[in-house]
């Protein structure tokens, strides 16, 4: 498969030369920014709509891709909470105090992302397997 790898996702795929947006918000394929030719960014309106996703599944197939997918929130929920928002749990330290209402409004948060996540890779996967 000689293919590019369609790199595709939130704002951390700008790290890897994808342009975050298109100025006629437009999605499409274009090169990344450091011209390698073994990838291709898959852009397109800013923030990520569900249309973005569509259009990616569609033209993904038979293609690889690798989704980067949301990546700050821990700073943009927590890092300017007022007190202790939740308590951090390290293997190595057990004894460490984990209060049960903080690992509730850590696991609320992520579970939305995680539940996106999964019907985009679906869709992506359903597209290559059509293909």
């Amino acid at each position: 498969m000689n293919e590019p790898i369609v790199l595709a996702g939130h704002s951390h795929a700008t790290a890897l030369g994808v342009y975050v947006d298109t100025p006629d918000f437009v999605h499409r394929l274009l090169p990344v920014r450091n011209e390698d030719p073994r990838f291709e960014g898959f852009t397109g309106f800013w923030p990520r709509q569900e249309n973005y996703w569509n259009s990616l599944a569609k033209v993904v197939a038979g293609r690889r891709v690798a989704l980067l997918w949301d990546g700050n929130q821990h700073n943009a929920i927590w890092l300017f909470s007022r007190g202790v928002v939740f308590d951090v749990a390290l293997r190595e330290m057990p004894e460490l105090p984990i209060h049960p209402e903080d690992l509730d409004r850590v696991t609320r948060e992520f579970e939305g992302a995680a539940t996106a996540s999964q019907r985009v890779i679906a869709a992506v996967a359903g597209q290559r397997v059509g293909a």
